[in-house]
């Protein structure tokens, strides 16, 4: 996890991981074994894939997210990753590769110990028996990687129903990448299909467990379809995105909140920020009650040199929105580049002692502590910086 922070591997973006933490969190408070802490991110990766790693950490390519068609559908692949750490798939599989590698060392031994001494003249004899013995040993690893993710789905598809979303979400995720298509983005998913390896067996299990637990009608949140928009500006090259918007709008499209929000923050991301203001500007007067748009006009403000006009949406938003963790550090942000350091420590102290702070956001205290003076608090919050990333020296 440290190394892929280090080279910027990791979308270090308030309103997306705030939005990955909420789904993540829906699930892990109704998994098995839900004691474990979890830590959902997004990666900067094209390619449809999620994974998990020990302590917890479950990655999700911004690939992934962009090739789900619904919000039940990430959900799936997340409880999925979510119950291979909560039914111990990673420790189980350390252990068993270090015992299978012991049995494999000792049979491919006795296979050349029997091959020398059984008779000098048959090469062939030796070499069969070690490719024999080597075939078992891959096999025992491929039967043990299908059971894990059997087992990670008949877990998770229990997990993301008890969490409020449909079930059949998994297998239909399934479905669209397993399935013979010509579209390009397919050559995406091979990544994901080697890792987790298909079968029309293991659809259809799916698919019938999503129908033995029943149906549940879940409406894709507006927060969905907001940072779907937003990775297509934020991830890859933005000037793509931004061509993209102008295509749809040239096209009679683009009309959606939706659309409209990912091409503002497309504008943001190409360093043109004055084109996303109005934009932004008239989405929080037709929509008053989505924070995301505040958070983003603040952030177009902020990027333009306008620093009053950023603190004055964001202190609206956080007013109309306590403790939102995305508009709280964008206005920590605007206040620390206006020299406010110290309000911006006790807005990210008030926030962090109720929300738990992505590394980021830790570092970000951090830095707001230090500037106000407050020396203590920042080697304390930088010291759990590096502890999160596994930095223990």
């Amino acid at each position: 996890f440290a190394s892929m922070r280090q080279t910027g591997q990791i979308l270090e973006d308030p309103e997306v991981s705030d939005y990955i933490q909420q789904i993540g969190h829906s699930l892990s408070s109704h998994a098995e074994e839900g004691q474990h802490q979890f830590y959902y991110f997004v990666v900067k990766d094209p390619v449809i894939n999620a994974f998990a790693m020990p302590g917890g950490f479950i990655a999700i390519n911004s690939g992934l997210i962009l090739a789900t068609s619904n919000e039940n559908e990430l959900a799936g692949v997340m409880a999925h990753e979510t119950a291979h750490v909560t039914q111990r798939h990673l420790v189980r599989g350390l252990i068993d590769q270090s015992h299978a590698g012991l049995i494999s060392t000792a049979a491919m031994l006795a296979a050349i110990l029997l091959g020398a001494t059984a008779g000098r003249g048959s090469p062939d004899a030796m070499e069969g028996a070690i490719m024999a013995t080597q075939g078992a040993a891959i096999q025992h690893q491929i039967n043990y990687t299908r059971a894990n993710e059997f087992e990670a789905d008949r877990i998770g598809i229990g997990t993301m129903a008890s969490a409020g979303y449909d079930p059949l979400g998994m297998a239909t995720f399934f479905q669209t990448l397993d399935r013979n298509s010509p579209d390009p983005s397919r050559i995406k998913a091979v990544e994901f299909l080697i890792d987790h390896p298909l079968s029309a067996e293991r659809v259809a299990e799916a698919r019938n467990r999503a129908q033995q637990i029943g149906r549940i009608r879940h409406a894709d949140s507006l927060a969905y379809t907001l940072m779907r928009e937003r990775l297509r500006s934020l991830v890859g090259n933005p000037e793509t995105a931004r061509d993209y918007y102008a295509s749809l709008i040239k096209n009679g499209g683009g009309r959606s909140l939706e659309e409209r929000y990912g091409k503002a923050v497309a504008d943001i991301a190409v360093r043109n920020p004055a084109a996303a203001i109005p934009d932004l500007t008239a989405l929080v007067h037709e929509y008053p009650k989505v924070d995301q748009f505040y958070g983003a006009l603040g952030q177009a403000y902020l990027a333009n040199g306008q620093l009053k006009e950023s603190q004055a949406i964001l202190d609206k938003a956080v007013n109309l929105f306590p403790r939102n963790v995305p508009i709280t550090v964008r206005l920590a942000e605007t206040l620390m580049h206006a020299g406010d350091n110290k309000r911006a420590q006790l807005i990210l102290d008030d926030l962090f002692n109720v929300v738990e702070p992505t590394p980021e956001q830790t570092r970000l205290i951090a830095k707001a502590a230090h500037a106000a003076g407050d020396v203590a608090d920042s080697y304390y919050y930088m010291s759990y910086f590096y502890l999160m990333n596994g930095d223990l020296k």
